[in-house]
C-alpha cells in the first residue's frame, strides 16, 4: 500500500489512511471517500464515525452508511491528527498548536490541555492518564485526564511517534532509533519489542502489535508476549521548557531575516524542499502541493506552480525543474516556463531515492534503502552508480570535487572522491541526529530536527555554535556565504550570512 501513510484498529478491523487519494480504506473492503484533505484519524462513537480531516482543520462526522452529518473544530484545530474517546468526551490531538482539545460528542468545545508540547504525533489515554508522544522534544508527556502535567519521560528517544497503552505497559514507536519499545509504567523498565524499521504508527489487534513502517510502506506484526522480553531499568527526567523564538547569533553565523516577513503575499505553510538558483529561492509548500519561486533580491513572488505531488526535493537548471516525489519517490523533470512534465529519471533498481544534488552538470541521486548513489547527466540520462557505506544516509552534497554523505543514524559525514573511493569520515559530537547539512568555508552547518536547533561545527565535527529558536529545521542550502534554513513546523525560511 504505497499510498497509505498510517492506520488504526477500529472494531477489530484495520482502517488505513490513504492520504494520496484522500480516502479511508477499511480492511474488509469498504472505502470512505469524501471531501477530505489528508484524513489522519477515525473513532466510532454511538454508531457514528468521527474522522480527523487534517488539513481542513476539523472533525467530520458520518453515519454508518458514510453519509455526512456535521463537522466541528474549525475555529479550534490546526492540523489535528489523532482522536480518542473517553467517557462522554472526545480528545483530539491539535498537532500544530501543541495541545489536546476536548469536545463533547456534539462537537462543542470544552477546554484544552498541553504544556510544552511541540508538534506531537500521537497519544493514548485510559481513565486516569493521557500519554503523549511529544515527538519534537523526544519525550513522553503524561497528563491526568483533568489536564495536569504529571511527568515527562525520556530515555534517549529519537522522534517518538506512535504510542499505545497495553495493560500496565506503554508501547512506543521510537522511529529514528528504528525500534518499538515496551515501557513498564509501574516499575520504570523498558524492553525492545521490534527493531529495524521506521515505525510511525502502531496499534494492537488480538494481542498482536501492528507497526507501520513509513519508509517501506509496509506493516510488521509482532506477538505481544511480554513475559519473554528482557527489561532494563532506565532513568527518566523532568525536563524544563525550551525557550523557543529567540535567535542567538554569534561567531561566524549572523542572522539576517525571515523570508515570510518580506512579503504579505508569501504564505509558507510547511515548507519542505528549498533550492537557490541565481536570485530565485524555490520553495516546495508541502501541504498545498505548491512550488513558489521567490525573488530574494526584489522581495517578491515570481511564480507559483500547482502540482499533484508533495515535493521532497527540488533541483533547478537553466530550463528545467527536477522534482522528487515524497510518496512514490518518482523523479520527474518539468519545464520551468510552463511547468509541464517533459521527462522522468528512472532506474529499475531504485528502491528509495532520498536526496539529490546537482554538481558539474551531473545529478547525484542518493538511495538510502540500498546504500547506493546513481549519477545522471542534467537531462536525466543514466551514467553510473556506486555502492556506499551507511546505516541511514539522508543527504548528499558535492563540494570541491568531494562527495559528502550524511548518515543520520551514525551521526557521521562520509567523504568520497567523484568515483566514490572512500576518503574518510567526520564523526559529529554531542549525540546529534542531523537531517541535512551544508558546508561553507571550513564549517559544517546542520539541521538537527530532534533537538530543534541549527548547529555549526568545524571540519572535525566539533560544535562551535548552536542556534535555538526552531520548531523543526529540516532542510538547509547555501549560496556562496549565505545560508537558508527551512523550518517545517514554523512555516518559514530563515536566512543567515556567514562572516568569513
Amino acid at each position: 500500500m504505497e499510498s497509505v501513510n498510517g492506520f488504526v484498529v477500529l472494531d477489530n478491523e484495520k482502517v488505513f489512511f490513504d492520504e494520496l487519494n484522500q480516502q479511508i480504506i477499511f480492511e474488509k473492503g469498504k472505502i470512505l471517500k469524501k471531501d477530505f484533505f489528508y484524513p489522519k484519524g477515525i473513532e466510532k462513537i454511538d454508531e457514528k464515525l468521527y474522522v480527523v480531516d487534517c488539513y481542513h482543520n476539523c472533525i467530520k462526522v458520518f453515519d454508518e452508511n458514510f453519509e455526512f452529518i456535521y463537522e466541528f473544530g474549525k475555529d479550534i484545530l490546526k492540523e489535528p491528527c489523532t482522536i480518542k474517546k473517553n467517557n462522554d468526551n472526545i480528545y483530539v490531538l491539535n498537532k500544530d498548536y501543541g495541545k489536546i482539545s476536548i469536545f463533547d460528542k456534539k462537537g462543542n468545545f470544552i477546554r484544552e490541555i498541553g504544556e510544552g508540547l511541540l508538534y506531537p504525533a500521537s497519544f493514548d489515554l485510559d481513565n486516569n492518564n493521557i500519554y503523549v508522544a511529544n515527538t519534537n522534544k523526544n519525550e513522553i508527556q503524561v497528563y491526568s485526564v483533568s489536564g495536569d502535567l504529571i511527568e515527562r519521560i525520556s530515555n534517549n528517544y529519537k522522534y517518538p511517534n506512535g504510542i499505545k497503552i497495553y495493560k500496565e505497559y506503554l508501547i512506543l514507536a521510537d522511529q529514528f532509533n528504528k525500534k518499538i519499545l515496551v515501557v513498564d509504567r509501574i516499575n520504570r523498565k523498558e524492553a525492545v519489542l521490534a527493531s529495524g524499521n521506521y515505525f510511525s504508527s502502531i496499534d494492537i489487534l488480538d494481542d498482536t502489535l501492528i507497526g507501520f513502517d513509513e519508509e517501506k510502506s509496509e506493516f510488521v506484526e509482532t506477538k505481544l508476549d511480554i513475559n519473554k522480553l528482557k527489561f532494563y531499568e532506565f532513568s527518566y527526567t523532568e525536563k524544563s521548557n525550551v525557550n523557543f523564538g529567540k535567535y542567538e547569533s554569534k561567531g561566524e553565523l549572523k542572522y539576517l531575516r525571515k523570508i515570510k516577513e518580506l512579503s504579505s503575499d508569501l504564505i509558507i505553510e510547511k515548507p519542505k524542499a528549498i533550492h537557490i538558483k541565481e536570485n530565485s529561492l524555490w520553495i516546495a509548500i508541502h501541504n498545498y502541493r505548491r512550488i513558489v519561486e521567490y525573488d530574494i533580491k526584489e522581495n517578491k513572488i515570481k511564480n507559483i506552480f500547482q502540482t499533484d505531488m508533495q515535493i521532497e526535493k527540488i533541483l533547478v537548471t537553466e530550463t528545467k525543474l527536477i522534482l522528487l516525489d515524497y510518496f512514490f519517490r518518482d523523479i520527474i523533470i518539468v519545464d520551468r516556463k510552463n511547468f509541464l512534465k517533459v521527462g522522468e529519471i528512472q532506474r529499475e533498481n531504485f528502491k528509495r531515492p532520498t536526496d539529490m544534488f546537482l554538481y558539474d552538470e551531473k545529478i547525484y541521486i542518493l538511495d538510502t534503502l540500498i546504500n547506493r548513489v546513481f549519477v545522471f547527466n542534467k537531462f536525466g540520462k543514466y551514467q553510473n552508480e556506486y555502492n556506499i557505506m551507511g546505516n541511514d544516509n539522508v543527504s548528499i552534497k558535492v563540494y570541491d570535487e568531494k562527495v559528502y554523505i550524511l548518515d543520520k543514524r551514525d551521526a557521521k559525514l562520509r567523504i568520497y572522491d567523484l568515483y566514490f573511493n572512500f576518503e574518510g569520515e567526520i564523526s559529529l559530537e554531542n549525540g546529534l541526529y542531523p537531517e541535512d547539512f551544508c558546508i561553507v568555508g571550513k564549517n559544517i552547518y546542520m539541521c538537527e530536527d530532534g533537538k530543534n536547533i541549527l548547529i555549526q561545527s568545524d571540519m572535525e565535527g566539533k560544535i562551535k555554535q548552536e542556534i535555538k529558536g526552531y520548531y523543526m529545521p529540516n532542510k538547509i542550502i547555501s549560496k556562496e556565504n549565505t545560508i537558508y534554513v527551512s523550518d517545517f513546523v514554523a512555516g518559514d525560511i530563515v536566512e543567515y550570512i556567514v562572516e568569513v
